[in-house]
């Protein structure tokens, strides 16, 4: 004799691949987002992956590992969100070598919560400037006003082709006006 969960094994076709629940029909699979499945998605969005590289860095720095881990096994830690915070953090503010970054927040004895804090860029750039050689100072400090300047030769550029369009607009208006077609 079958029991129900027997008869619900037996129609259960479709399985979900992160966290193994069964639907018996393929659009609730597919509407079907579970936790895993949702980590899995983002795998290649920008934050994801800096939170991804950190996650790797603590376990080769603080912890020893000499094998690299893996992206399934940051999907199953229970660090996952905190990492994926903290590669937000470090996409929002884009630090200095955010390499070094990482690495000076891995080894810093700072809890992971605290990696996010604005105190601790802080630190980081300050102890960085003081390290810093004078020749690989310059030449981040050139790059930055040339980036600078790039960007405001764009906005330059908007401001006066809106400024075009708003003096056109207006001699189109005065010429409706005279001409009386309006």
């Amino acid at each position: 004799m079958q029991t129900i969960t027997d008869t619900k094994k037996l129609t259960s076709k479709y399985t979900c691949e992160y966290c193994n629940k069964s639907y018996s029909k393929e659009s609730t699979l597919i509407a079907h987002m579970c936790e895993p499945k949702r980590r899995w998605l983002q795998k290649d969005e920008k934050r994801v992956t800096i939170g991804f590289y950190a996650f790797q860095r603590f376990y080769i720095l603080s912890a020893g590992n000499k094998k690299e881990k893996t992206y399934g096994e940051f999907v199953k830690s229970s660090f996952y969100n905190a990492f994926v915070k903290f590669g937000s953090f470090v996409n929002n503010v884009r630090p200095l070598y955010p390499d070094k970054y990482i690495d000076y927040v891995v080894t810093s004895n700072v809890k992971l919560d605290h990696w996010c804090r604005e105190e601790m860029y802080e630190k980081y750039a300050n102890e960085l400037i003081r390290k810093e050689g004078v020749q690989t100072a310059l030449e981040r400090s050139i790059d930055t006003m040339v980036n600078w300047q790039k960007k405001i030769i764009v906005c330059t550029i908007i401001i006066l082709n809106m400024q075009v369009q708003i003096e056109l607009l207006g001699i189109l208006e005065t010429v409706k006006y005279l001409h009386g077609w309006y």
